[in-house]
This record gives C-alpha cells, sequence and structure tokens, in this order.
C-alpha cells in the first residue's frame, strides 16, 4: 500500500469514526451518563464504607508477592503504553496487512481511552480523595475530599489506569469482539493492579473502570457490525 493510500485510508476511517462518536454523543449521551451516575449513586454506599476494608483484604500480603507484575501493569496499563502504542500497533497491522478495518478499531481503540482518560483527570483533581498510600501517612483518611488541587497523591477517585485501559478495551470489544478480549483481560488485571499496588481504593478502581466502559461504549461505532 502506497504512503498516499494508507494516509487516505486513516483519514476516511477517522472521518468515519468521529461522526459515528459525535452521532452517538448526540442520541446516546444523556443516556450513558445517566446510567453512569446511577451505578455511581447504588454502588456507593455498598463499596465507600468499607473501603479501607477491602483495601485491606486484598493486601493481605503487604503488596509483596505480586509486586513485580503490579509494577508491570503501572507502566504496561499507562495511556501512553497501552491506549497510544497499541493505537499505534493497530495502524501499523493495517498498513502492512491490508486490514481496512483496523484503521477503525485503532481509532475507537484510542479515542474511548482518551475520552475516559481525559473525564477520570478532570474528576480526580476536582474530587481530590487521598490515595491509600497518603491516608498511611497523613491525618487524611480513606473518607477524606479536600476539592480541587494539583497533589497526585490526593488524585485518588477515580483510577485513571483503570478509566484509560478499560475505556479502550471496552471500545475495541464493542466494535470487534474477537480482538477485544485480551484488551478487556488487561484492563481487567489493571483495574485490580491498581488496588493491589496501593494505589487507589475499591471504589477508585470500580468507578473508574465503569466511565471507562461508558466512554468505550460512546466511541464505538455500533450501528454497523465490524468484522476484524
Amino acid at each position: 500500500m502506497s504512503d498516499h493510500n494508507w494516509k487516505k485510508e486513516l483519514k476516511e476511517a477517522w472521518i468515519d469514526v468521529w461522526t459515528h462518536f459525535k452521532l452517538n454523543i448526540k442520541e446516546r449521551g444523556l443516556i450513558v451518563l445517566g446510567i453512569y451516575l446511577a451505578f455511581v449513586a447504588i454502588t456507593w454506599p455498598l463499596i465507600f464504607p468499607n473501603d479501607r476494608k477491602w483495601i485491606d483484604i486484598i493486601r493481605a500480603d503487604g503488596g509483596e508477592t505480586y509486586k513485580w507484575l503490579e509494577d508491570f501493569l503501572a507502566v504496561a496499563g499507562d495511556f501512553f503504553w497501552f491506549n497510544v502504542v497499541w493505537a499505534v500497533v493497530f495502524v501499523l497491522w493495517a498498513v502492512f496487512r491490508k486490514r481496512r478495518n483496523w484503521y477503525r478499531i485503532a481509532l475507537v481503540f484510542l479515542l474511548g481511552g482518551l475520552l475516559s482518560g481525559i473525564t477520570s483527570r478532570v474528576v480526580k483533581m476536582t474530587a481530590g480523595r487521598a490515595r491509600p498510600s497518603m491516608t498511611d501517612k497523613s491525618e487524611l483518611t480513606y473518607r477524606s475530599f479536600i476539592g480541587p488541587n494539583k497533589k497526585a497523591k490526593t488524585h485518588g477517585y477515580p483510577s485513571g489506569h483503570a478509566a484509560g485501559s478499560m475505556g479502550s478495551a471496552a471500545a475495541i470489544m464493542m466494535y470487534a469482539p474477537k480482538a477485544g478480549w485480551p484488551s478487556l483481560v488487561f484492563a481487567t488485571a489493571v483495574t485490580f493492579s491498581r488496588m493491589y499496588g496501593n494505589h487507589h481504593f475499591p471504589m477508585d478502581s470500580t468507578h473508574g473502570a465503569a466511565m471507562g466502559i461508558a466512554a468505550g461504549y460512546l466511541a464505538a461505532r455500533r450501528k454497523k457490525r465490524q468484522t476484524a
């Protein structure tokens, strides 16, 4: 495929993905937001009061047994290494294998992660919830929300890793299920690792993952089933 052709294919794919994304926002945006907020409202009283207890159970070994895996997932699940790098890999696959649909898969993958990543960043900087590690070293507790601030140690709610990885995984899962399963399994592992590594409380990770699923749904084209 010539240089001109792959650029043209990518441009056409982006126009298609963006057009359907705007349509999804218009037709389903408020519904998806309502469902997400209802989920938050229902799960908050179930998870939040027991956040400290749940994370102590998850980290019963002090987070040492699988620290190597948690360290790996912390990096591999970061926005750049997961959302951006894999989107580029999918584009390269489309170029070398001449699989046009993979341009769209790459773009919805990136868009889902970008949408959920930005949203989670705005919310966490506004909420100012203390991370578990901070509650061990200060007067703050798992109930502490100090409001808007720039300190990373109080950017606990929601989990950006969970939101970003699940946003991309949900998008590709809805667009091309056969290609999406590995991403979904990986995003689930990343979500759990954020608790095991003492970076986020269970509610942070749960609501972050739910935010990602909502974003991935809106990012993916669903009017016509596509095959990878």
